[in-house]
């Protein structure tokens, strides 16, 4: 009897640790952000709009661009033949042949970038 009083005391407890829950359990608030479309009141408003629109231009463009002006494309082909020829289907897998290209795309145009920095 003693025993079962001691458990049921325990569960007691227990369930009484999960249903009370102090503020500190609270989610915190998200902060806000919002893109107001509206008349701008001074230049620097104005310059803020233009620059989200050229960072979201930039941002839908650039894998585009990666595939257009470097030699990624190739790489992936080159390396997924590659695969076929050894005869492995499954291993590796084509996430893992896509990173090792950008690994290769970004040495192999990494003397570009430089002369483009330096000249530019």
């Amino acid at each position: 009897m003693r025993k079962s009083l001691i458990w049921g005391v325990l569960l007691a407890l227990l369930a009484l640790a999960f249903v009370a829950q102090d503020a500190a359990w609270a989610q915190q608030p998200a902060p806000r952000v919002s893109i107001n479309v509206d008349n701008g009141g001074s230049p620097r408003d104005v310059a803020l709009g233009l620059e989200l629109l050229f960072l979201f231009t930039v941002l839908s463009l650039a894998p585009s661009i990666l595939i257009m002006m470097t030699s990624f494309t190739r790489i992936v082909i080159v390396l997924h033949f590659l695969k076929q020829a050894v005869g492995i289907q499954q291993m590796p897998p084509n996430q893992m042949i896509i990173g090792l290209s950008l690994f290769l795309t970004f040495f192999v145009m990494h003397p570009v970038i430089d002369r483009i920095h330096d000249e530019a």
